[in-house]
């Protein structure tokens, strides 16, 4: 059987040996984003971390070139963008599918958490999601996030509620962002259901740095789109969890996440726990 070059053969790195901080990966598929990169470049950032760029690379034949040059193209202008001051490497990443080059390169690299942008192919996330052991992030490409004063957190005590606490915390950090956590329950809730709300956004207070300014809501609603979308409007940022149950299922997992997406005039990520 034939090998092909994996991305430990055609790395660029800004470091003479392997930096073994913490990780982050941002594969590249269908051409670079500066707004993914900020934000991938701010959790790497908020945590002493080594950014790792992967040029999704399925031709074999080419990589030598084409991806090795782009591979560098990407490093020369991170290591330009005075916003992104971290340790950073670039490899051109090969594999059979764009999901396959990722795990790959998440296991080569000692990824730690992945970040994705929004776009083709749509399923490469989840697909990616599956077969690896480390926390996901989306993020649409809204914003470079240079000027990012605050973020907005809408928490509903999902599966995934820490590890989105844990981006948002950090991204917050990297620019000294305010944050707002946000919780939607029905209209006229119970006094347990209020307590319950309390308590949820008492905790998300406190898995966030101190250093940071929060302020928590509690939003009585039929539905949980329309106050989140009205409250995106108002940050700079909305960090969102993928639950598998709850109400915020809806959305996450059907056109209401793409609408809310969609109308958002700043940067979303969605972040989901593995």
């Amino acid at each position: 059987m034939e090998e092909h070059p994996t991305g430990s053969d055609l790395s660029i790195t800004d470091t003479a040996e392997r930096d073994r901080r913490r990780r982050i990966l941002y594969p590249v598929v269908d051409g670079r984003s500066t707004g993914v990169l900020h934000f991938a470049a701010s959790l790497a950032k908020a945590t002493d971390a080594v950014l790792v760029i992967g040029h999704v690379e399925m031709d074999p034949d080419d990589v030598s070139t084409d991806a090795s040059r782009e591979a560098a193209s990407t490093l020369l202008k991170a290591r330009t963008d005075s916003f992104v001051d971290v340790p950073i490497e670039s490899h051109a990443i090969v594999g059979p599918s764009p999901a396959d080059a990722v795990v790959t390169a998440t296991d080569d690299y000692d990824a730690d958490l992945v970040v994705f942008g929004r776009g083709p192919p749509e399923d490469l996330e989840p697909a990616v999601a599956k077969r690896v052991t480390c926390d996901t992030v989306v993020v649409n490409e809204r914003d470079t996030l240079d000027e990012l004063r605050s973020v907005l957190v809408p928490i509903a005590g999902g599966p995934h509620t820490d590890a989105v606490l844990a981006v948002a915390g950090d991204v917050a950090s990297a620019h000294d962002a305010a944050v707002e956590l946000l919780h939607v329950v029905d209209e006229d809730p119970s006094a347990e259901t209020t307590k319950a709300a309390e308590e949820l956004l008492s905790n998300g207070r406190s898995s966030l740095p101190s250093s940071l300014t929060i302020t928590s809501t509690v939003v009585e609603a039929p539905d949980v789109v329309d106050p989140i979308r009205s409250a995106s409007a108002e940050h700079d940022c909305t960090v969102i969890g993928a639950p598998t149950k709850g109400r915020l299922k809806r959305f996450v997992l059907d056109s209401h996440a793409e609408q809310i997406t969609e109308a958002a005039r700043n940067t979303v990520a969605m972040v989901r726990r593995n």
